[in-house]
């Protein structure tokens, strides 16, 4: 994203992103998801609703600075929808997995509920770390002025 758009990404984003991708691959290799199950999933969901928050977070303000005029409440309020929506597009994609090959990555309603807790859990963090920063832009600059150019 910052190759592409010539942009900095808001502090934190390449960390968060970092931490969820190490979290899920020690969870598959260390057979975490099984042995610390369910409660190493509802954390990991959790991260990754962070991580996902703050990438949504970086491509609201880019729309900003093409001109999409977004006050601070529609981007928190994205932040949040947008991670519900992805989660839940996931949980379909669980259940359709089990499905297709007889795997267990869904193991239930209750999974699902505490899967989309996690997600919500992680946006709302999301979400008051993208308000923190939105209010410390300086008065008299635009909130999309966060995202650095680099060129």
């Amino acid at each position: 994203m910052e190759f592409l758009l010539s942009i900095r990404l808001p502090a934190g984003t390449h960390f968060a992103v970092a931490i969820a991708l190490i979290f899920h691959v020690a969870g598959g290799i260390n057979q975490y998801y099984w042995i610390y199950a369910p409660y190493y999933d509802k954390v990991a969901h959790c991260i990754s609703g962070f991580a996902l928050g703050l990438v949504i977070f970086s491509s609201l303000l880019y729309l900003g600075m093409r001109g999409v005029r977004l006050s601070p409440f529609h981007i928190v309020a994205g932040i949040i929808l947008l991670v519900f929506s992805f989660g839940v597009v996931w949980e379909i994609c669980e259940l359709t997995i089990d499905a297709l090959t007889g795997s267990t990555y869904n193991l239930g309603a209750e999974d699902t509920f505490f899967d989309m807790l996690g997600n919500t859990l992680g946006s709302l963090l999301a979400a008051a770390y993208a308000l923190h920063i939105m209010n410390s832009v300086a008065p008299g600059k635009q909130v999309f002025s966060i995202l650095g150019k680099t060129k």
